[in-house]
């Protein structure tokens, strides 16, 4: 099949998860969040549970380069807050990407048409989150 088809094909494919996660609701009290070091072993982890029934994933959404919150400058390394922000809006805006409100291709990029459909249950996984905890 020429490449051209594939590339259509995931237009149409992310076109049809956007609109689904869209109209969806997702209760942020059913999220299951994932808060790791690299090479822990965390998409091993993450592997497991998008097995259960009724879960969908939402992948790296504090990735610095392709999450959804790339506006705020979080350290490459470790993710911190800078003490200047209103948290109260990056909270808002945290539970948006937690809940799938806010999400794009990256975010969405392991989980099918099907399980969000079927879905219930958010697993959001984060790699270096865990200096963001106390503001969870």
């Amino acid at each position: 099949m020429p490449k051209i088809i594939f590339q259509l094909l995931a237009k149409i494919n992310w076109r049809v998860k956007s609109v689904i996660v869209r109209y969806k609701r997702f209760d942020f009290s059913y999220s299951l969040l994932i808060f790791s070091e690299p090479r822990s072993g965390s998409t091993w982890l993450l592997q497991l549970f998008e097995n259960l029934p009724q879960t969908v994933v939402n992948w790296e959404p504090l990735h610095s380069k392709r999450g959804k919150l790339t506006r705020y400058d979080f350290n490459s390394n470790r993710f911190w807050l800078n003490p200047n922000i209103d948290k109260n809006i990056f909270l808002e805006e945290f539970e948006n990407v937690l809940n799938l409100r806010s999400h794009n291709k990256w975010t969405l990029s392991r989980t099918s048409v099907r399980s969000i459909i079927k879905s219930k249950y958010v697993i959001t996984k984060f790699v270096r989150g865990n200096w963001l905890l106390p503001f969870i």
